[in-house]
């Protein structure tokens, strides 16, 4: 992965996997070396974030060249697979009966944004801008897609008030966003996989309709590009 120069992987160093990183300006890094595992390691800027085993369970670290090393959670349930933008960071946390989204940045610190009885996973971060999937057990267990912006509350309340995009009974996945604008595909077994999009200003929209497979979509600003089978 790379950012503004600075390239970020995961290297075995014989017994665990640890982070490194490399720019034109610090040259190679070896940013974690202990006995630790090490996974999901992502980068914006100049801040990487991976998840790292404790013993226990896995918590969320985060570096950066002026602050090094800071781990962001120490929670009794798994911290894992973390999003990054800037210097915001989310991540999926288990709470004792499911997964909850979390974010955190280095003014504000950690917030809780989602109190369900349902998994929350898959989350990406823009900006202000924060995006997850949301399983729902009331209709076969497909994800449906959520989203929250910094400042979105509950009237009268610190409570955050996330909007839920999606309500049906087809499953959504391959979920990405860009600013305000996000993108995934829906498995509609009527006509196999579309496209669709969202932005506050003009809502849900459905990008592809046909028979063939339209998947992994990629948004960046208002474009967007997918995979599409064309038969051959």
């Amino acid at each position: 992965l790379v950012s503004e120069g600075l390239h970020v992987w995961l290297g075995r160093d014989g017994a665990d996997w640890d982070v490194f990183a490399w720019s034109l300006i610090g040259g190679l890094e070896q940013i974690t070396d202990d006995d630790a595992a090490h996974e999901s390691a992502v980068v914006s800027g100049a801040r990487i974030v991976w998840s790292e085993w404790d013993g226990a369970t896995w918590q969320i670290h985060t570096w950066t060249h002026a602050t090094g090393k800071q781990q962001l959670t120490s929670a009794s349930g798994d911290s894992r697979n973390p999003a990054v933008s800037g210097d915001r960071v989310a991540w999926r946390q288990w709470d004792g009966s499911d997964f909850e989204i979390w974010q955190w940045d280095p003014v504000f610190g950690m917030q809780q944004l989602t109190y369900n009885g349902i998994d929350d996973h898959s989350v990406r971060v823009s900006g202000d801008r924060i995006a997850w999937l949301g399983d729902d057990p009331g209709l076969g267990m497909e994800s449906d897609v959520y989203t929250w912006r910094v400042g979105e509350y509950a009237p009268g309340s610190p409570s955050p008030m996330p909007s839920r995009l999606t309500d049906n009974e087809i499953d959504e996945g391959g979920l990405n966003v860009s600013g305000d604008r996000l993108v995934w595909h829906a498995d509609d077994l009527a006509t196999s996989f579309e496209v669709f999009t969202w932005s506050p200003l003009t809502g849900v929209t459905q990008l592809t309709l046909n028979d063939s497979l339209d998947e992994a979509p990629s948004v960046s600003g208002d474009r967007i590009v997918w995979m599409g089978v064309d038969g051959d």
